[in-house]
């Protein structure tokens, strides 16, 4: 089989980036990160056609996002331009073997899994509630946990991808306190766009996990994924691990594919 002709790859001038956003909205685990990228930042786009482009790439730290089809392209150009210590995103599985042989054993595999939230119901959310262990108690959240900047709100996520935006505004989320210290949260990853809500949970800082396997995290997606359905969100849930995927089947969504990203070492 003839290895396809390389084409050199064209940097888009940001004024005319806006002509190929669309090419990166098929992205569909990342539509909110996409729409974050492009309101908040200068996204940088090569692509290997300015007409017509059959290659393209798209790139906000920390992410490459690579569009087209690497079988009928010759997509080394591309992939020399991304450095180390990045995350690469393949529009479709075709990608695999390219990337793993181009970037042999420094390419990580991070297999995910992404759901389907059309089959959550209220009913069903509000009957896995339970009472909280005694000293904890679930709140929303509210200026001031968005204003401790010493809290894991803030470090975790806030000053990640809410600083352009305001939370409170373009967010929502609820707050696990004990003794008014936040010990965990469930809230939107990246500001809501399209009534799309990244869902992103989290109990305790991974060095002290002592609120840990407690149904704590359920309790936590169930207040948010109500909020979520009681004012027409959708709650888009995508997996990283055994421990997410076990907990969005436990809260009712069903599986939609599983996919993978990468990071680069």
């Amino acid at each position: 089989m003839n290895t396809p002709i390389a084409s050199p790859l064209v940097k888009v001038a940001p004024a005319d980036s806006p002509k190929y956003y669309a090419i990166f909205q098929q992205f569909e685990q990342f539509t909110n990160f996409i729409h974050f990228a492009i309101e908040f930042f200068t996204p940088e786009i090569w692509v290997d056609d300015e007409a017509q482009p059959t290659l393209a790439c798209f790139y906000t730290a920390p992410a490459y996002f690579l569009w087209g089809d690497p079988d009928a392209k010759n997509i080394t150009p591309l992939l020399e331009i991304i450095p180390q210590d990045r995350w690469l995103v393949p529009s479709s599985e075709k990608w695999d073997r390219h990337l793993v042989a181009y970037f042999g054993e420094r390419l990580i595999t991070h297999p995910r899994t992404s759901f389907d939230a059309t089959s959550l119901s209220l009913e069903f959310l509000r009957s896995l509630k339970t009472e909280l262990p005694a000293g904890l108690r679930l709140a929303p959240i509210d200026e001031t946990h968005v204003n401790d900047q010493e809290g894991m709100l803030y470090q975790d996520l806030l000053c990640k991808f809410f600083t352009a935006a305001d939370f409170l505004q373009q967010g929502a989320g609820f707050c696990l306190l004990e003794d008014e210290k936040i010990i965990g949260f469930a809230a939107a990853n990246y500001p809501i766009r399209n009534q799309v809500l990244e869902v992103y949970i989290r109990v305790d800082y991974n060095n002290n996990p002592r609120h840990r396997h407690q149904g704590l995290g359920t309790q936590l997606g169930v207040v948010l994924l109500e909020y979520c359905l009681e004012n027409g969100l959708e709650p888009q849930w995508d997996a990283a691990n055994d421990i997410s995927v076990r907990m969005a089947l436990k809260l009712g969504y069903t599986l939609r594919h599983a996919w993978k990203m990468y990071h680069l070492q």
